[in-house]
């Protein structure tokens, strides 16, 4: 395995990283493997050297980089999405960036969640995360499949306990409202709908967290 050393810039997270590198932004598991001195969560301290896991198969790719990334930050550039293989013209100035936290829109590349939208999105990752998936954060996510596998005909009691345990110790940003559970008869996803209210702006929004 080779190395390649990053210095952290401003308001660099291990998803801004990574997509940098590998161009996917949710392969940050080899860089934290990497860098166990390094904290896992939240916006990175600026200055601090990282090392990057680099494949003799991984080539860097400046056109893949975020646009906040290049040099100038009002360049336009084409990127192939991951997602649906079409090309895309993205255009995400550094300045607009008024929030200190954010992270990569799902189902983009180069666009970013902030504020609400970035809440929805930590929730969604609660949800999507089985504790001790993430090895130095083993309390990040739920135990929720494995809950309900033990007693399926109590499923949404169970989605809404764990909503109203776990988003307000692992997304203190939030006030949930009411989490609302609804059964699909045909397929048996649950999907329960979680109102919140963001504390700094008291604006009120809702997310869909879908459970299989």
């Amino acid at each position: 395995m080779k190395y390649i050393f990053h210095t952290v810039k401003p308001l660099e997270r291990w998803d801004n990283i990574a997509y940098q590198y590998y161009g996917n932004q949710y392969k940050i598991q080899p860089l934290i493997e990497a860098n166990p001195h390094v904290q896992i969560s939240g916006i990175l301290k600026e200055g601090t050297e990282i090392k990057i896991p680099i494949d003799d198969e991984v080539k860097i790719d400046n056109s893949m980089l975020p646009i906040w990334k290049q040099s100038n930050p009002q360049t336009e550039i084409k990127s192939e999405t991951n997602i649906n293989n079409s090309i895309q013209t993205l255009k995400v100035p550094l300045h607009q960036i008024h929030s200190k936290n954010w992270q990569h829109k799902r189902g983009s590349i180069g666009d970013i969640a902030v504020d609400n939208e970035d809440i929805k999105q930590c929730i969604n990752s609660i949800f999507a995360t089985s504790k001790g998936e993430v090895p130095l954060n083993p309390e990040a996510g739920t135990n929720i499949i494995e809950a309900i596998d033990e007693n399926p005909e109590n499923a949404a009691e169970i989605a809404i306990k764990t909503a109203y345990k776990e988003i307000p110790r692992q997304e203190p940003r939030c006030e949930i409202l009411q989490a609302v559970p609804e059964t699909n008869i045909d397929t048996g996803e649950l999907k329960l709908t979680i109102y919140f209210k963001n504390k700094k702006t008291n604006i009120t929004d809702k997310t869909e967290v879908y459970i299989k």
